[in-house]
């Protein structure tokens, strides 16, 4: 009896499949054309059915990062990650297209080559998998039996065994390559501990995604084919021991590849089925919805975040139009090597040991060693009023030290024929990791200098210890227009303590009138230095290419908190993903606004500082009070806040400057006319042509004289007339109220007092005045 086919869809004139005794009247051949056309279309939904989970996966985040403004890039492109999902479904598409279409027209020719004969078994398996697609259950009509002769085919398990087989590795294998791309689209390497390099080097997710299918297909073929035939072996064993089986369980197995037609509902349960036939088109809907506002928000984001870069780079090139890095240090002043400071600051410096000076002991009072007995009479120095003399104590360790270093200090005396100097300086890969050795080596130069300086004044050679002084100025003077705010604090270090020093010669006697001129132009000199700008314009440059370097991917940004990290040489590139750039862009123009504003103040009259740099504080506090500033502003909000501090330090130089610059003039003025000069106007015009201004408020400084002293004095931040009244602790903090800076210059009877030990003078006995 033969065989017949049974339509589990209710439609006698579509066959469900291929029997392996059909009638042939039943088997429809199919074009050539129409069964390549018709395997294509097929193969290619099948695969996108199939990688469209994992595209998903890939598309989504890219889709997200365009929703929160974050994924267009320059140029408004969308994000990397956007086009190589779509890229790997078009791949993937189009190989289950190929291989549909091949597939498809080999069962066409094979079926239509003699259509007098039924269709063999085996052949009939090959033909199910035209659709290539996941098995489609679908249970027998009520009452259907088995058709006489029925015998299961052998070759049907095979191929089930190789399909699996080959979606199963393909499946894994196009999840990994998903998240790898993931991975590498969104700069997730180094959070995730991975090794940026390797995957900077994956080959593209699409061409992976392809040759997945290709190594697949391969092990489908070696390992699933075999296996399932083998299932089917033993299935037919079985069948032929059991008997035939039960109609309904085998109608479930033949029915694979191929979509049932259901018969029209009717009811309630159609008008259910129409109720909903609209929910997909509706979600589609809001997903692209969902798309196009979120692309439109992503590229108003990047439109407004490139707007905000290049205003703020032309307001920095309207500044300076060489601002950037690279032009500053090209700009920076060149100085011939027979006039440079810093040579011989370098020479002198070959010549001090490396930890000098030493620090002093814990208990002062009673040093062991030579070096402790240094580290105490350093410390005593900086602390002693400057009208007393030196103790046996002190001067006896300053005294062999200076001997000991005398070729050094012969060196760096010689400075006072230099005004300037320039340290060359090598950019780290950073460029906040610059090293300046020789910079911060200048201190001691310094240092050596005002310790040769305070021997010289209590042996009597003030003319010699003033000399020390300039020397001192000119070594922070060496340091030139260093960018770096640090440098430029290193100067003003070392202008600081050359003043205490300067104060010291004055409290010992009186130098000649030329000894006071010379240093007294030279210090005014030093007062108009734009030392703020200089560090201002070159932390401006820094953090400009600082963030640049790492949105290009030239550094990575955990070399920012990694201070052993240096380039190894095998790649200097970091991924960087496109919505990691527009973020660092937007941190770039909210950098460069700041430090134009930080520009404007160092640019601005002394007086105004104060008011313009609280100003500029506050408006950083509410950028970092503002919720996103922890993901959108953290370098910024990281690397500005120390240039207040800075503006500020600076201020106090000025001021202290100003005030030695008046009190040397006045001291001049006092020799040449038997008093102190009340006022700073007071003084001789040919002594003080143009007296300098108060930095803080634009006005004359104060000047009293009390108590055998001479005060010329600021009255600092807090624009408060203290009497002089400065505590170096206290100063510049909230509500201080000693925060006046100043010179105080002594009478000449109070001039070179002895300074004894505690344990020799009776309580109220006044400090003795050095004979002669």
């Amino acid at each position: 009896m033969e065989a017949t086919p049974v339509d589990l869809a209710g439609d006698p004139s579509e066959p469900v499949g291929f029997w392996e005794e059909a009638d042939p009247k039943h088997v429809e051949p199919m074009g050539l054309w129409d069964a390549w056309w018709s395997g294509a279309i097929r193969g290619s939904r099948r695969a996108a059915f199939w990688i469209s989970p994992f595209v998903a996966m890939m598309l989504l985040p890219g889709l997200a990062l365009i929703h929160f403004g974050l994924g267009t890039g320059h140029g408004f492109g969308l994000p990397n990650l956007v086009l190589e999902s779509l890229e790997v479904l078009a791949a993937v598409g189009a190989t289950g297209a190929v291989i549909g279409g091949i597939l498809g027209g080999l069962a066409a020719a094979r079926a239509g080559s003699d259509h007098s004969k039924p269709a063999p078994g085996w052949w009939a398996a090959l033909n199910r998998p035209v659709t290539i697609g996941p098995m489609k259950r679908t249970d027998s009509p009520e009452g259907a039996t088995t058709p006489s002769g029925f015998r299961p085919s052998v070759m049907a398990p095979a191929w089930f065994g190789a399909q699996g087989t080959f979606w199963i590795i393909a499946g894994i294998s196009e999840f990994i390559i998903a998240l790898m791309a993931i991975v590498k689209s969104l700069g997730l390497a180094g959070a995730l501990r991975m090794n940026e390099n390797e995957i900077g080097k994956m080959p593209h997710p699409a061409l992976l995604a392809v040759a997945m299918v290709g190594v697949s297909a391969m092990y489908a073929l070696v390992l699933g084919a075999p296996a399932g035939f083998m299932v089917g072996v033993l299935r037919w064993g079985w069948w032929r021991l059991k008997g035939r089986p039960d109609w309904s369980r085998q109608a479930r197995r033949t029915a694979w590849f191929r979509r049932s037609r259901e018969p029209r509902m009717t009811g309630a349960r159609a008008s259910k089925r129409r109720f909903l036939r609209p929910a997909p088109f509706l979600l589609g809907l809001l997903v692209q919805l969902i798309m196009v506002g979120s692309v439109g928000l992503g590229v108003y984001a990047a439109w407004r975040v490139h707007q905000r870069l290049e205003e703020a780079m032309a307001v920095a090139e309207i500044d300076d139009p060489s601002w950037r890095l690279d032009d500053l240090m090209a700009r920076r002043e060149r100085v011939p090597y027979t006039e440079n400071a810093a040579v011989v600051v370098a020479e002198a410096l070959e010549l001090i040991p490396r930890k000098w000076p030493p620090l002093a002991p814990p208990n002062s009072r009673s040093p062991q060693t030579p070096e402790e007995e240094l580290g105490a009479a350093f410390s005593r120095l900086g602390s002693m009023p400057e009208n007393l003399g030196l103790n046996e104590a002190t001067a006896r360790a300053i005294e062999a030290e200076v001997d000991r270093l005398r070729e050094a200090i012969q060196i760096a005396r010689t400075l006072v024929h230099h005004d300037r100097g320039r340290h060359e300086l090598i950019i780290g890969p950073t460029v906040i990791d610059t090293q300046l050795p020789e910079t911060q080596a200048t201190r001691n130069a310094a240092r050596l200098l005002t310790l040769d300086s305070a021997l010289r004044a209590d042996r009597g050679d003030l003319d010699g210890a003033l000399e020390s002084c300039r020397a001192s100025v000119v070594a922070g003077r060496s340091i030139g227009d260093e960018p770096f705010m640090i440098s430029q604090l290193v100067r003003i270090a070392i202008g600081s303590y050359t003043m205490q020093a300067t104060r010291r010669v004055l409290g010992q006697g009186e130098p000649s009138d030329a000894a006071l001129a010379r240093i007294q132009s030279l210090i005014l000199d030093e007062r108009d230095q734009p030392l703020l700008l200089y560090a201002v314009r070159g932390e401006r440059a820094q953090m400009d290419e600082l963030i640049r370097r790492i949105r290009d991917g030239e550094v990575p940004i955990e070399a920012l908190s990694n201070e052993s990290w240096r380039p190894d040489g095998s790649d200097s590139r970091f991924t960087v993903a496109p919505w990691a750039r527009l973020s660092f862009d937007y941190q770039r123009a909210l950098e460069l606004e700041l430090m134009n504003d930080a520009v404007s103040i160092a640019e601005a009259p002394p007086e105004e500082r104060p008011a313009m740099w609280q100003a500029w504080d506050q408006r950083i506090r509410s950028i970092r009070q503002q919720w996103h500033s922890s993901v959108t502003s953290v370098l910024p909000m990281l690397m500005t806040p120390a240039l207040m501090a800075g503006g500020l330090a600076h201020a106090r130089y000025q001021a202290e400057l100003g005030a030695m610059a008046i009190l040397l003039a006045a001291e001049r003025h006092r020799r040449r006319n038997g008093a102190w000069p009340a006022l700073v106007a007071a003084i001789d015009a040919s002594i003080l042509p143009d007296p300098p201004l108060d930095p803080f408020t634009g006005q004359p400084y104060h000047v009293e004289h009390r108590d055998g002293r001479l005060f010329v004095y600021s009255v600092g931040p807090n624009l408060r007339d203290e009497h002089g009244d400065y505590n170096v602790r206290k100063w510049g903090t909230r509500n201080s109220d000693q925060d006046d800076v100043g010179a105080i210059g002594w009478d000449v009877e109070l001039r070179g007092l002895v300074e004894v030990d505690e344990e020799d003078v009776n309580e109220g006995d006044p400090p003795v005045r050095r004979s002669g």
